[in-house]
């Protein structure tokens, strides 16, 4: 055992082998990369000694290149002057080699012109006269006295001189070269061709009239072809006779249209039938514009003005003679003389909406006055006459009659008055709803009419007496007269019944004033503005219109509020009311003097349902009023009456209530505040002695609430007993 322990001493670590060995490797590595340093030092070095002979080759190279960027610039510069200095003298050139042409073209054209002139400048030969064809034939009755024999030229001189002249191939070409001859010769002063002038102008006449027979052939053929014959008649200063050719060839012109033309038998049909004949006359000539536009478009240059032409040609021509046989048809018909102003409007408009649908295939907008007056304007004086007559007349049938009775009535009224007479009048069935309505539609019509057809010179003055007549003298008379009846009748009968029935009535006058104002701004505001003074004296009388309307409401309206407090307090004065608070009459539902009062009220064609129909003023002022003088009648009789405990005061807090939902219908605050005190004091009146300190704690009761039960307990049954009196 100690032999293998020396022996195992003897031996070397390993740890100590290993460490020596990685001691030598680190070293040798270590040699490696000190040797791999210093080499890519010099090759560093090496390389940058490179990097800077090449950067310095690269900076005189960028130098040179420099250099010959700047000359090729200035060489370019230097050959961009020479080219425009070339262009400039090529351009001179040019002009210089043109303007010598020019100058020999137009000697060769002058020298044309002069030829032509001089040609045109001979006299025409005289013909001699030769005996004619065809010679009137003897007279058998007279053969002692033979006819005159008739002579005519042997020939056409102008035919001679034109066979000697050689025209260019063209009929246009001919036009072109007579305009320019023309226009020399009439600007030349000299008398030496004066022979030129006459007989360039019987040439012209008659190129004109081979224009026009080729423009008419070429007809819906070849607008082209018209469209140069156009051209050509305009240089010849006949371009009026193309577009009266053209005009001619247009439908509203040819057979297809003339049976929509005026034809005498349309007279005597019904006036719709009439109109409806007028109305597809209107559109076939709107239909016929859409497709003769375009074909103008292309004919003629500057083509508003033919179309132009071709409107007022047409309306001259066509609807000139329909409108002013129509209406001198009714001027002169008795029978039809209501109907004219009708009939004139209708016309009018009519013809302007077809107009302006013709305006409008171009997106243009033009006044048809200057094209409709010449037709309209022979009927204005007749009309402002008519409409004045028809209006009055209107008004004499239907409002007049009206206003008699009801002046009668007011007389017979003020006598009953006086007499205390038991007679009655029903005059709410003299009221026509339709009255003031039909008074502003007949008005408002003759408003409309006179704005467009009067004379622009009188228009004002006319519409000035219509507005008068309308307003003033019918509408006003009729509404302040109708309600100055319903005063003295209402005071008179002094009928609840009446007082649904009156408000009823003060909606339609408030309907009439609100068509007033529509109707001013519709029609009449624009035209018076026109007029200051007119204008101010309309407002003027409007007003005073509105306050006398508003004045008579007002009247008649506490006249209401006296007939409902009287039927109200002669209710609360039956024993029937004093008696229904004791315990005997008590049956556990509303009393029967309450439910008369709220049928007053909310009942069918009730005073509150009826009064909606007032203005918003009025109405206010109505049922403020109102609702006052009633509940003041109320409180007071109930402050009258005594009340058995507790079946009295149980039936008082019932009918409180019920006046509670009845009156909350006017839809007022203080009346919501004065029920709310009385519904307190109700409950304070329904509280045995001993509790009300207690209930008046928890109600929180107001001074208002608490005026009110002080009011009250002393007249239950048991207040002597109970010291009701001091209660509170």
């Amino acid at each position: 055992m100690s032999a293998v322990r020396e022996r195992d001493s003897k031996k070397i670590p390993v740890t100590e082998f290993m460490i020596s060995d990685i001691e030598k490797n680190l070293k040798a590595d270590q040699m490696d990369l000190l040797k791999l340093r210093e080499s890519n030092i010099l090759d560093l070095k090496h390389y940058a000694n490179e990097a800077t002979s090449k950067r310095e080759d690269f900076v005189a190279n960028l130098a040179k290149i420099t250099k010959n960027l700047q000359e090729t610039k200035d060489r370019s510069n230097e050959l961009y002057a020479s080219t425009n200095q070339i262009s400039v003298d090529f351009s001179k050139v040019t002009d210089q080699l043109d303007f010598a042409a020019s100058l020999v073209q137009r000697a060769e054209d002058m020298s044309i012109i002069i030829t032509y002139i001089q040609e045109f400048n001979k006299p025409l030969e005289d013909p001699p006269m030769v005996r004619a064809p065809n010679q009137p034939p003897p007279d058998p009755n007279n053969p002692d006295n033979p006819p005159q024999e008739v002579l005519v030229p042997a020939f056409d001189p102008l035919d001679i001189l034109l066979k000697s002249i050689k025209f260019p191939p063209t009929l246009y070409q001919c036009a072109e070269l007579c305009a320019k001859l023309f226009k020399i010769v009439t600007s030349a002063e000299r008398d030496y061709l004066q022979n030129a002038r006459i007989n360039l102008i019987q040439y012209r006449e008659r190129l004109k009239d081979q224009l026009l027979e080729q423009f008419v052939a070429n007809s819906k053929i070849n607008k082209y072809e018209q469209a140069k014959c156009a051209s050509a008649l305009g240089l010849l200063s006949h371009e009026y006779e193309a577009m009266e050719a053209f005009i001619k060839s247009t439908p509203i012109m040819t057979d297809a249209g003339k049976k929509y033309h005026f034809k005498e038998k349309y007279l005597f049909e019904d006036e719709s039938i009439l109109l409806d004949h007028y109305k597809g006359l209107c559109s076939f000539f709107v239909t016929d514009c859409k497709k003769s536009w375009d074909l103008i478009d292309v004919i003629f240059t500057g083509s508003q003005q033919p179309k132009t032409v071709l409107v007022t040609t047409v309306f001259n021509t066509v609807f000139d003679a329909f409108i002013s046989r129509v209406l001198n048809h009714y001027l002169e018909t008795p029978s039809k003389q209501n109907r004219f102003c009708d009939m004139f409007y209708k016309l009018h408009n009519e013809t302007d909406e077809m107009l302006k649908s013709i305006w409008a295939l171009d997106g243009q907008t033009f006044s048809n006055q200057n094209i409709m007056e010449n037709t309209f304007h022979n009927f204005q004086t007749s009309y402002e006459t008519l409409e004045t007559q028809a209006l009055t007349n209107i008004m004499l049938e239907q409002v007049v009659p009206h206003l008699k009775k009801l002046r009668q009535i007011i007389e017979n009224a003020k006598k009953w008055l006086t007499r205390k007479e038991e007679v009655s009048y029903d005059i709410f069935s003299e009221f026509n709803p339709q009255m003031p309505i039909t008074i502003l539609t007949n008005g408002a019509a003759a408003w409309e009419r006179c704005v467009v057809l009067c004379d622009p010179q009188r228009k004002h003055q006319v519409l000035k007496s219509l507005i008068d007549l309308v307003i003033q003298a019918n509408l006003r008379e009729y509404l302040i007269t109708y309600l100055e009846a319903c005063r003295i009748c209402m005071m008179k009968e002094n009928d609840i019944n009446t007082v649904p029935r009156f408000l009823a009535i003060t909606s339609v006058i408030n309907m009439s004033i609100l068509t007033i104002e529509a109707k001013y701004s519709q029609i009449l505001k624009p035209h018076l503005m026109q007029k200051p003074q007119y204008h101010e004296m309309f407002l003027r009388d409007r007003e005073s219109l509105i306050s006398s309307l508003e004045d008579g409401i007002t009247k008649n309206l506490q006249i209401c509020i006296n007939i409902i407090t009287d039927r109200v307090k002669s209710i609360v004065a039956t024993k029937n009311f004093k008696n229904s608070f004791l315990q005997q009459n008590v049956d556990g539902s509303v009393s029967q003097s309450c439910k008369e009062i709220c049928q007053i009220l909310t009942g069918p064609n009730s005073v509150i349902q009826e009064a909606t129909a007032l203005s918003g003023d009025n109405n206010i002022s109505f049922c403020s009023v109102l609702a006052k003088e009633l509940i003041d009648t109320i409180c007071n009789a109930l402050f009258e009456v005594r009340y058995d405990f507790p079946e009295g005061t149980m039936q008082l807090s019932m009918d409180l209530n019920e006046y509670r939902n009845a009156f909350i219908k006017f839809n007022l605050d203080f009346v919501n505040i004065k029920f709310e005190d009385l519904d307190i004091a109700a409950k304070i009146m329904c509280t045995p002695a001993d509790r009300i300190q207690m209930v008046k704690k928890d109600l929180q009761m107001t001074p208002k609430s608490i005026d009110l039960a002080k009011k009250l307990l002393p007249l239950r049954t048991d207040a002597k007993d109970e010291d009701l009196a001091n209660a509170l």
